[in-house]
């Protein structure tokens, strides 16, 4: 939001906004401290009564200004729709008399030497608020603790799976569909390493799915790999080496199970385990982000026109790459949160519901229900033959108003429309006026 800019100046004995003259103290009694100290005193109070710094300098109305708790004391809150002048920030409420508005408070310190924004402060505040609450919520699969479990050479090119942890929390497959995003592995050294998805069948019977990119660790500490693999519910994580030295973090830890594959398990088929390694721990897990969903769409519906502001519900919106209203990208969009974000919806093609999209790099969300978005429209229906009172009628069925009306000379009560502004089936957006002209 623009700030207007509103200084004092001593040496000129006049009052500017935004480089304008709006006030000057020639002859005068009061000085332009006292000025000041008057307007920093209705402001300070609030419910005062006073002369506002727009007014004009001999027939001022009577104001009644309401700072909001963001605004400081010795704050001038700018007013809207005042006679010709246009600001921003306040809300009729009667004849000369104003309401501060909490989403559209503009507001800048009367200085001296200066104009300073004290708004900037309260946005700066908001956007560090929405920041630290868009965090992606993920899931973790795998071993939950990796850090100090020993390395242990592989001997072969093999696919590593673990089937059992004793850990507290250990999930081994994951509860959710979504994305990798990234995936940890201690106690490695060589590689190149891949992460890969896996289906779990029968007993050690396992379907190989998609790979990660390779990586080479630099150290046998814990290391971070990002990525991004489709993953559904029910599938685990394994780990493909490159060289029969390369070393992984398998520790003895009772209750706990690797499986392996020699050669590597191929991706899509279906085959069981070559090898297993009782009470053995894999240092190895990964970090799921679920896919989005979407609770509630609001307001449900808004002009084929576009602009409107749309606020989207649902969760793990963290991340957000694109929105869209049915198959038209969103003007913009901002992720507020993790559940919420503000979208601004784009001109409609035709009338009628379309479906929310919002797109991670989880996924996409689905076409249900709640994500409806209704686009409204002024479909302009046929008129001719119609009498005046019937066309009226049907024009405000079809979201449309009654605009000019223009008699023929001598038309009658019984008139009938002959022509109209817009042609039939026309699509407007809400409200527009079309203009009718009748005879006979």
């Amino acid at each position: 939001m623009l700030l207007r800019n509103l200084l004092l100046d001593r040496a000129a004995r006049r009052v500017t906004l935004n480089g304008a003259e709006v006030k000057t103290l020639n002859r005068t009694s009061r000085t332009l401290e006292s000025y000041a100290s008057k307007l920093r005193g209705n402001l300070r109070r609030p419910g005062a009564k006073g002369r506002g710094l727009l007014d004009s300098h001999r027939h001022p109305p009577r104001t009644n200004v309401h700072p909001r708790p963001l605004v400081p004391a010795g704050v001038w809150v700018e007013r809207k729709n005042f006679g010709k002048q246009t600001a921003r920030g306040m809300q009729m409420r009667s004849r000369g008399r104003f309401r501060a508005l909490a989403s559209t408070v503009t507001a800048e310190r009367i200085d001296s030497a200066r104009a300073v924004p004290a708004a900037l402060l309260a946005v700066g505040v908001t956007a560090l608020l929405a920041a630290s609450g868009a965090q992606a919520a993920t899931v973790t699969i795998g071993s939950p603790s990796i850090s100090g479990i020993p390395p242990k050479t592989i001997g072969s090119l093999s696919t590593l799976v673990a089937t059992a942890s004793p850990q507290e929390g250990a999930r081994m497959t994951s509860p959710i569909s979504g994305r990798i995003v990234r995936w940890r592995i201690g106690g490695a050294s060589g590689g190149p390493f891949r992460l890969r998805v896996m289906t779990p069948g029968e007993g050690l019977l396992y379907v190989g799915g998609a790979m990660s990119s390779p990586q080479t660790p630099s150290g046998t500490d814990v290391q971070v790999f990002s990525a991004s693999l489709p993953i559904r519910a029910g599938e685990t994580i394994g780990l493909d080496n490159a060289n029969a030295s390369d070393q992984v973090g398998l520790g003895f830890m009772p209750g706990a199970g690797v499986a392996s594959w020699t050669p590597p398990l191929p991706p899509g088929l279906g085959i069981p385990a070559t090898g297993s390694m009782p009470d053995t721990e894999l240092a190895l897990n990964a970090d799921v982000q679920p896919e989005p969903t979407i609770a509630s769409v609001t307001p449900a519906a808004g002009s084929i026109a576009g602009g409107s502001e749309v606020t989207i519900l649902g969760s793990d919106f963290s991340g957000a790459t694109a929105v869209r209203f049915g198959l038209v990208p969103a003007l913009s969009f901002s992720v507020l949160t993790d559940t919420r974000i503000l979208a601004i919806s784009p001109p409609g093609s035709k009338p009628g519901p379309v479906d929310a999209v919002v797109t991670t790099p989880a996924g996409t969300t689905g076409a249900l229900p709640p994500d409806r978005y209704t686009y409204t429209a002024c479909v302009v229906p046929k008129l001719k033959h119609r009498s005046l009172k019937a066309a009226k009628k049907l024009l405000r069925r079809r979201e449309c108003r009654p605009g000019r009306v223009t008699r023929a000379y001598g038309a009658k009560k019984s008139a009938r429309v002959v022509r109209q502004g817009h042609k039939p089936k026309s699509i407007l957006p809400p409200g527009s006026k079309v203009s009718i002209r009748i005879a006979g």
